[in-house]
């Protein structure tokens, strides 16, 4: 089943950390695209059988009906919400790389909620759409390859190919049952394309054992890989045309690796890979008695780059093992030092970082893991079931800390985890020896921890009681305006909001977790005190609350939000309030385009138009009439702005979101007031956006493939491809178009897809401009320097060489300028030494070689500067060179002096 990886990005600073983990295998992974904001109307034809004996499906397919346009006349009268279960079809036809109709194909879907702003509605996140036996409905392709699947209109969707022997030509089509009925036309799809080819060393000779993986982008998500057999030979499959990466993997050999364009479903045989042993470390891994551990994993950090991305991985498949006696020899080393990890079954981890390669007796030393065995219960001697309970090694943060206590719930690398039964009792494995903390946290008590604990290695530590508080317990009454109670209204504790510090940095975490064959997404944040759901007496109970200050906020769907009452709860005992939800009105906004005709699936967010506002945004999108409804509004003024909806920028075929992508267009905002009991309708006008078009040639003319990219003026966005605003691909007459661009000053970035320094043009937007033609220029040289230690003039390899303005201001040594970069490191746990991967992207560097020598391809015609850094040498800055187009500049010989040290 091909799956969409997207990675969310929270908080992004001039030196940003984003931090993305999964656990779980890799598999195939395949970009996803919207769905057209405006589908084409089709005639009727026979609609497809669906395979399963499903009655809703068959029904629903029996009812099709043609998909409602979205230009259609907007009656007066209000859409009426579609009841509960409701349904929309998803029609369409499968054909094959000729156009043919593919007859008795089977397709399925997956399908989801759909969320109020979308930003997290992707294919994976709680995946639905099964029969009650547990399997998913197949629908079948008629004689004509045409196909109906009925998609419950408050879903969303994404279809998928039973057969796993095809793929689709381009993205898997993504639904949303609130566009209506739609007709997604012709769906192309394809035999997988597959590379074959061989594996030698530099003398020839095939290499058995050799990894090899191709993928599309930095992440390396979207891949298929394999090990060549004893001949040296590999086969790739389940490749969709576009281009390919593919790469070598071995604890032996340097990585090699080669750029493929493979067609539709194309077929390649030709493919050799030759491999270099570089340099090695040699050394042996022992446990806490000296004794060598066998069949144990050693690897290190590779470093690579592509473009403006710089990556260090570090892979299980470029690891090597180690004898029967621990000793060991890591091969197929580039760096002049090597960040050294050791990992297996039943052992702790070991690092070394800093190793000189060449090193012949490096030691690894590494424990024998133990085991803890215990009870937890409360003051009453009563046992504690289904709490989380795990150890903690010392000079771990401390557990009272709100970031750990957010995600107890949840396995994390490298951390002893499990379930007390119903008796209360728990086994703890793998963990370190030593003096270790036992943490439980769960429902109905306190967090609590007992530190101290001694853990022998290779033995289990028995007989721990663990203690815990049932805190204090809220009890909270729900009630009505008229004073009656409310079953199942959502209550929540939070601590009272803290007074604004003097300045500061603030710092915003998410994680992710994708496991299981659904690989369902969860998503952790803020959680408050605690929350609970009244029961037929509007009662709701929560405990295991800790005592201070509290604020009670209740909501149901059916009325506007209680205010929020202040309560202090106790150290132990029961607290209790009463909250009344409010009498709710609700907002109706038309959105109209330019044209006057109703816009479909557009985002309108609706705030608090007030001193005294919470300042929450709600988001929703128009259904197929232009309409945007909100409910259950607290009666008061508001704002009501249409926004652009949130696009995922791609890096290769990875969705990357920044949240707050979706922009406000602040010329449509209108006020409204809402009433209690009553409707307020409102009609929000879409303002007449540009579409910015043009052509992108070189000297040889139109530039195929180049990345465009469209950036506000003012906007403080992380500048480098695919992350500082919508970007667009070239097609093969060199054309991009943005739509739908708002009036304004912006900057168009542009460039090779592996190109390191993008060229740039301003561009001003006038308002009221339907159309603007912007083409653009790319010429570009190369740029050459050498790295040598001053006065010795030896080579200087692995200096960070970057690109930078060469207009700007020198007051000697490195400039110093804002940089803009950003870091996301992804995990894949595997035994405890899963993959792991880091990536500093915005930074415009390259390495110098061996000889000192670094070369810079394709930077824009232009004065620059080349800035060097490098961790033994001081900093330096080049003289401004001019770049002419495809012409070699040569910075000459760049002189480093000796750096000292600072040790504390």
């Amino acid at each position: 089943m091909n799956r969409t990886p997207l990675v969310a990005l929270f908080a992004v600073a001039c030196l940003g950390l984003v931090t993305w983990t999964l656990l779980g295998g890799d598999g195939d992974a395949t970009l996803t695209s919207a769905p057209p904001a405006a589908m084409v109307a089709a005639e009727p034809g026979p609609a497809a059988v669906p395979a399963s004996s499903s009655p809703v499906a068959t029904d629903a397919a029996a009812k099709l009906v043609a998909p409602t346009a979205p230009a259609v006349e907007r009656s007066e009268a209000t859409p009426v919400a579609p009841a509960k279960g409701a349904t929309v079809m998803v029609r369409g036809r499968l054909v094959d790389r000729a156009g043919t109709p593919r007859a008795g194909l089977a397709l399925q879907m997956s399908t989801w909620s759909s969320n109020d702003n979308e930003v997290f509605d992707f294919e994976g996140f709680s995946p639905q759409g099964q029969n009650t036996d547990g399997k998913r409905p197949t629908w079948n392709t008629n004689a004509d390859g045409q196909f109906a699947i009925p998609l419950a209109k408050d879903h969303s969707g994404m279809l998928e190919l039973a057969d796993t022997e095809l793929l689709f030509a381009s993205a898997a089509p993504r639904v949303r049952g609130k566009q209506g009925d739609q007709d997604l036309g012709d769906l192309k799809t394809l035999r997988p394309g597959v590379l074959r080819g061989v594996v030698q060393d530099q003398a020839g000779k095939p290499l058995a054992d050799v990894k090899v993986g191709a993928s599309q982008d930095v992440l390396a998500l979207d891949r298929s890989s394999t090990k060549t057999d004893a001949d040296g030979k590999f086969m790739v499959g389940k490749l969709k045309p576009g281009k390919w990466s593919v790469r070598t993997a071995s604890g032996k050999f340097l990585p090699t690796t080669l750029e493929v364009t493979i067609g539709d479903e194309e077929e390649r045989n030709d493919l050799v890979l030759v491999v270099n042993p570089g340099n090695a470390i040699a050394g042996q891994v022992v446990d806490e008695r000296g004794v060598g551990v066998a069949e144990f994993k050693v690897g290190c950090k590779r470093m690579e780059a592509r473009g403006g991305v710089s990556i260090e991985r570090f892979a299980p498949d470029e690891a090597t093992t180690t004898d029967g006696n621990g000793y060991f020899t890591l091969s197929g080393l580039a760096e002049e030092l090597a960040s050294v990890r050791a990992f297996g079954k039943n052992h702790s981890t070991a690092v070394a970082s800093d190793v000189k390669v060449g090193t012949g007796d490096l030691v690894m030393r590494v424990e024998r893991l133990g085991a803890v065995e215990g009870v937890l219960v409360d003051g009453e001697g009563k046992p504690v079931a289904d709490s989380t309970v795990r150890a903690q090694g010392a000079g771990a943060p401390e557990a009272d800390g709100v970031l750990l206590e957010e995600f107890d719930d949840l396995p994390m690398p490298g951390r002893s985890t499990t379930k007390t039964g119903a008796d209360g009792s728990f086994r703890l494995e793998g963990v370190r020896p030593g003096a270790a903390t036992i943490l439980a946290r769960g429902k109905g008590h306190r967090p609590t921890r007992q530190a101290g604990v001694n853990v022998i290695a290779a033995q289990t530590t028995k007989g721990l009681r663990l203690l815990v508080d049932r805190g204090a317990v809220a009890r909270i009454t729900v009630l009505d305006d008229a004073g009656k109670p409310v079953a199942k209204a959502d209550v929540k504790l939070e601590r009272p909001p803290a007074a604004d510090g003097p300045g500061g940095a603030q710092v915003f975490s998410s994680r992710a977790e994708i496991s299981g064959e659904g690989h369902e997404a969860v998503f952790v944040g803020d959680q408050g005190l605690g929350s609970g759901i009244t029961d037929e007496n509007g009662i709701a109970e929560i405990a295991g609350l800790a005592a201070g200050d509290a604020m009670v906020a209740a909501t149901h769907a059916d009325f506007a939000a209680a205010e929020t009452v202040r309560c202090a709860l106790p150290r132990s005992g029961t607290t209790e309030a009463t909250v009344r939800l409010r009498v709710p009105g609700r907002a109706e906004i038309t959105v109209l385009g330019a044209d006057g005709a109703p816009l479909v699936s557009t985002p309108v967010r609706v705030t608090v138009d007030s001193n005294d506002g919470d300042g929450k945004k709600l988001e929703q999108t128009t259904n197929e009439h232009g309409v945007a409804t909100f409910g259950s509004l607290v009666p008061g003024s508001y704002k009501a702005t249409l926004v652009r909806q949130a696009k995922p920028n791609r890096i290769g075929s990875t969705f990357v979101m920044i949240d707050g992508n979706n922009d406000a267009i602040a010329s449509s905002t209108q006020r409204l007031t809402v009433v209690a009991r009553d409707i307020t309708k409102v009609t929000l006008r879409a303002p007449l956006m540009t579409k910015l078009h043009g052509i992108v040639s070189g000297v040889d003319g139109p530039v195929v493939g180049c990345i465009v990219e469209l950036q506000k003026r003012d906007s403080d966005t992380i500048g480098m491809p695919g992350m500082g605003g919508p970007s667009e691909r070239t097609g093969s007459d060199g054309s991009f178009a943005f739509a739908d661009v708002e009036s304004g000053d912006y900057t168009l970035r542009f460039g090779k897809e592996d190109q390191l320094v993008r060229a740039s043009q301003p561009v001003n937007v006038p308002p009221a401009t339907p159309e603007l033609r912007q083409d653009l220029a790319l010429r570009t040289g190369k740029l050459r320097a050498r790295i040598v230690a001053l006065g010795s003039g030896d080579a200087i390899s692995g200096a960070q060489v970057e690109v930078v303005d060469g207009t700007a201001p020198t007051t000697g040594g490195a400039p110093r300028q804002e940089r803009r970069v950003m870091m996301v490191s992804m995990t894949m746990n595997n035994d405890g030494g899963g993959e792991s991967t880091t990536m500093t992207m915005g930074n415009q560097s390259a390495k110098s070689d061996e000889d000192g020598l670094v070369e810079i391809d394709d930077v824009p015609a232009g004065v620059w500067k080349l800035q060097v850094r490098h961790k033994k040498f001081s900093a330096i800055t080049s003289s401004a060179q001019t770049v002419v187009d495809r012409q070699v500049t040569d910075c000459g010989r760049l002189e480093m002096s000796t750096a000292g040290q600072v040790r504390g």
